[in-house]
């Protein structure tokens, strides 16, 4: 067996949506890194309802939830 990874020249064309736990300065920079959907707490509602994301990415301060 063979294990490993590939980069692909032209991707898999299939579009990632990035979530981010921050809020206010952080949130902004989260935006304009490329994050879809920003929030805190109610994010994490969201993610149970069925909101499935490909990256969720949490922010320092908001690692304590």
């Amino acid at each position: 067996m063979v294990c490993g990874a590939a980069t692909l020249p032209h991707g898999t064309g299939k579009t990632v949506r990035i979530a981010v736990f921050a809020e206010g300065a952080a949130a902004e920079e989260a935006r304009a890194a490329g994050a879809v959907i920003i929030g805190g707490e109610d994010l994490i509602e969201e993610i149970r309802k069925g909101n499935l994301l490909h990256l969720i990415q949490p922010m320092p301060d908001n690692m304590d939830f």
